[in-house]
C-alpha cells in the first residue's frame, strides 16, 4: 500500500512522490467489493487478509469515557 503525491498534468495525473506505507496481501477473492477501506478522517485503515476466517473483530466505542469512569 502506497501514499502518493500527484500533480495535475492537464489530461492526466502524474505521480511526483510515493511512499510505501506497509506491505499486506489483501484478500482479492471477491472482485465485486474492495477488501479495504479508510475512515473519513484518514486516520484509520481496515483490510481483510486472506484466510482470516478465524479472526474475530471487536469494536469498542466511547472507550475513553469508560476508562475515565473506572479511574474515578
Amino acid at each position: 500500500m502506497y501514499a502518493a503525491d500527484v500533480q495535475d498534468g492537464g489530461s492526466s495525473l502524474n505521480v511526483v512522490k510515493r511512499d510505501s506505507l506497509f506491505s499486506a496481501a489483501f484478500d482479492n477473492s471477491n472482485n465485486i467489493h474492495q477488501q479495504y477501506d479508510l475512515s473519513p478522517d484518514g486516520k484509520n485503515f481496515v483490510g481483510i487478509l486472506p484466510n482470516a476466517a478465524d479472526i474475530k473483530l471487536r469494536v469498542v466505542t466511547n472507550w475513553l469515557s469508560e476508562v475515565r469512569q473506572k479511574l474515578k
